[in-house]
């Protein structure tokens, strides 16, 4: 677990609000700070707005199979 002087903002991206909140959730309790976006665009702000302070970006990409 990271201690607050080391944390390290995520930046996670997905459309469905329930995985977020779950990813978020995980990301919190091992010391990360997670910023949520729903969208591309919502991305794409949250990177300008935090451009310096973002570490990692994790973009969750979930396909049907048919």
């Amino acid at each position: 677990m990271l201690d607050n002087a080391q944390k390290i903002k995520v930046l996670c991206v997905d459309d469905e609000s329930e995985l977020l909140e779950t990813l978020s959730e995980s990301l919190k309790s091992i010391g990360y700070e997670p910023i949520l976006a729903h969208s591309k665009d919502e991305a794409m702000a949250q990177l300008e707005a935090h451009s310096s302070d973002i570490m990692l970006i994790i973009e969750y990409l979930f396909f049907q199979i048919k």
